[in-house]
């Protein structure tokens, strides 16, 4: 259009900006496999509160969009491991939470201690998961759209795949713990 109302425009602002975040991180992720593949396991000491809080801010915009809250419980808690590898981990799980949360709803993300391991949990409450999948959601190009929501989710079914395969190089677990209607809850 010629001429652009001031609303028009930060309305048109605010869908671009939504979508280069979502392209970036498709990006970030598929770039993150790809050198996680070339790449040897290196670990460093590192404290996890900082990455998770990066993780946080970028899907931030998009949570905010359906008005979702993104609740932390995440103390420092110093870890050896891949802090790349555990941020794209952490950031496919906020993402997939942010995809299949409903509009007014909440995520929470928390991490403990436990023994010699340090456990991070990213909680929804969108539609959860049928048992029948849990185990498939995990597999490239699996999508559950049907059991997962009520409304189109866009996505590539990668993102969970991908979070496995670097979980896996590096030693970390991955696993869901859902029922259809109470939420999910996906650990590393």
């Amino acid at each position: 259009k010629k001429k652009l109302g001031i609303d028009e425009a930060k309305e048109l602002i605010q869908y671009n900006l939504l979508e280069t975040i979502k392209l970036g991180n498709l990006s970030d992720a598929l770039l993150g496999l790809a050198k996680q593949d070339a790449s040897k396991v290196s670990s460093r000491q590192f404290d996890i509160a900082p990455v998770i809080q990066s993780a946080v801010e970028s899907f931030e915009p998009i949570a905010k969009e359906k008005s979702i809250v993104i609740n932390q419980n995440v103390p420092n808690i110093v870890v050896i491991a891949n802090q790349s590898a555990l941020e794209h981990v952490v950031r496919i799980l906020i993402d997939n939470a942010v995809k299949y949360s409903s509009e007014h709803s909440s995520i929470t993300i928390t991490a403990k201690n436990q023994t010699t391991n340090v456990v991070i949990s990213v909680r929804d409450q969108g539609p959860g998961i049928d048992t029948k999948h849990q185990t498939k959601i995990f597999d490239r190009f699996y999508r559950v759209d049907a059991s997962r929501s009520s409304q189109h989710v866009e996505g590539s079914g990668l993102g969970l795949a991908i979070a496995k395969t670097i979980a896996l190089k590096h030693g970390f677990g991955l696993s869901v713990n859902s029922k259809p209607g109470k939420g999910a809850e996906f650990t590393v």
